[in-house]
């Protein structure tokens, strides 16, 4: 009986019965790339997340991002606020501040991606993700852009989705 069960399935799930779309990463990072390129935005992030407390209950920040501007990026600031499992702000227990800004600098030049960390943002041992509340990106022809947190959210390569839980 258990094996004409797990047939079935198999069955299924070959035929393309299933309710959701299946879409392979490259599917998902090209319409990453067409989507904020239609909305003129400089950069997809990719993924965003915190590490687990060191010894001494610090945490990291790790950010990849993609960048589709055809003008080189000269800064990439970060602004983004630490949460618990519950959904609650968390300020480190030294510096006392929720949020922190971080910097990227470059050159970056379209199409590059990389991988950013910072080391020990905040000192809370409770503290599960990070929230990017804003990006500010300055080319190198001096200009600048501010970006927002539903903006950034749209912009975000699935799974990852800037809501920690909220």
């Amino acid at each position: 009986m258990y094996k004409n069960i797990f047939v079935l399935c198999v069955a299924l799930f070959v035929s393309g019965c299933s309710t959701a779309p299946f879409k392979s990463p490259i599917e998902r990072y090209e319409n990453a790339v067409l989507k904020a390129q239609e909305k003129n935005s400089p950069l997809v992030v990719l993924s965003a997340y915190t590490g687990y407390p060191n010894s001494v209950g610090g945490v990291d920040l790790t950010v990849r991002t993609l960048a589709t501007s055809k003008k080189n990026i000269k800064y990439i600031v970060f602004d983004v606020t630490g949460y618990n499992r519950v959904g609650d702000k968390v300020a480190g227990e030294v510096r006392r501040k929720y949020s922190r800004s971080v910097q990227i600098t470059g050159p970056i030049a379209y199409g590059a991606s990389d991988t950013y960390k910072w080391g020990a943002l905040w000192y809370d041992s409770t503290l599960s993700c990070a929230h990017i509340n804003s990006a500010s990106v300055t080319f190198m022809d001096g200009s600048s852009k501010i970006y927002t947190s539903n903006f950034i959210q749209d912009l975000m390569l699935g799974p990852y989705k800037n809501t920690c839980g909220r």
